[in-house]
């Protein structure tokens, strides 16, 4: 995952729908990769 990140912006933020079960804002490459895409495998 340290490959994708840096193709991630410092100011990304990715918003997960209420309802789903990772809902919530995580803002920067670190939370978005650890509460997104680390979850998803």
């Amino acid at each position: 995952m340290d490959a994708f990140k840096t193709y991630l912006s410092e100011n990304v933020s990715w918003t997960e729908a209420a309802g789903f079960p990772y809902a919530g804002t995580y803002i920067g490459p670190d939370e978005v990769v650890k509460n997104v895409h680390e979850r998803l495998g």
